[in-house]
């Protein structure tokens, strides 16, 4: 890709929010259904089994030595750092996927979201390197990590748009398509910010119950039902992301076109070791 191919998504933002809601009218429903699967997958499980196996990170490491600084550190169940470690990226495709192919389609296909694992290594290598590539900009201040995850955001889009392609070339593309589109993807989030915080708020409102103990089982199924509201608002956010990266490669409304995803169907073996 060279970069006379960066289209430039001038389209208004709140036109692209209203024609993903046109798209989905009638169907929406069911399309958060998937959203909402990714999210038990990515989200639920971890936390339940954090009940489990409490046990932090910081419990195994002395911390005598940082002094004040241990008293801030999260405490992040091991099992749930492992967990979102092995499983973020994979998770990551299948939604890009599954959300590729009802933009496209208007077809509902959760099996999308575990097609993905045909690929794990490559989504979980992009996992890996943009998680690290983003703290070590975030290491020098805020605004430097989000720039850094701004282009990497349509990685998990492009591999599962071109499964052929590596880890290394999926982080590049984005970061190049994302040349000039920054802000215009920024402005894309911020329309869909009212539905975020709506659900953000409903889902923290469940903590100030006094009679919930949330370190329990009971607790934790409360509070991450009490967190579908956000879920919900995750998934209108998701469709607006791949209509923009839509937008990108198809370069306007009137191209949208079908590719990648009979990629993901083929029985011939693909080498997802390669980066």
């Amino acid at each position: 890709m060279n970069i006379q191919d960066i289209y430039i998504v001038n389209e208004n933002p709140m036109l692209i929010q209203k024609l993903c809601k046109d798209h989905s009218r009638g169907s929406f429903n069911k399309y958060f259904i998937g959203i909402l699967i990714v999210s038990i997958l990515s989200n639920w499980i971890p936390n339940i089994l954090s009940v489990f196996l409490p046990t932090s990170m910081t419990e195994y490491m002395d911390m005598s030595s940082m002094g004040d600084y241990a008293n801030i550190m999260p405490q992040i169940p091991l099992i749930f750092a492992f967990y979102t470690f092995v499983f973020n990226g994979v998770l990551q495709l299948g939604q890009a996927l599954y959300v590729l192919t009802y933009l496209r389609n208007r077809s509902i296909e959760p099996s999308a979201i575990f097609e993905s694992f045909s690929f794990y290594f490559k989504a979980f290598k992009i996992s890996i390197f943009q998680t690290l590539i983003c703290t070590m900009w975030a290491m020098l201040f805020v605004i430097p990590g989000i720039i850094a995850a701004y282009g990497f955001r349509q990685s998990y889009f492009i591999l599962a748009d071109d499964p052929s392609k590596s880890s290394i070339q999926c982080m590049a593309e984005s970061k190049l398509r994302m040349t000039g589109n920054k802000m215009n993807l920024f402005r894309l989030d911020l329309t869909y910010f009212p539905y975020i915080f709506i659900g953000y708020f409903i889902q923290n409102m469940i903590y100030y119950v006094p009679s919930i103990d949330f370190s329990s089982l009971q607790g934790t199924i409360i509070a991450l039902v009490a967190s579908i509201p956000f879920v919900w608002a995750t998934a209108k956010w998701s469709l607006g992301e791949a209509a923009f990266y839509e937008l990108m490669i198809s370069r306007g409304f009137n191209n949208f076109r079908y590719a990648g995803q009979d990629a993901f169907r083929q029985t011939v073996s693909h080498d997802s070791t390669e980066i």
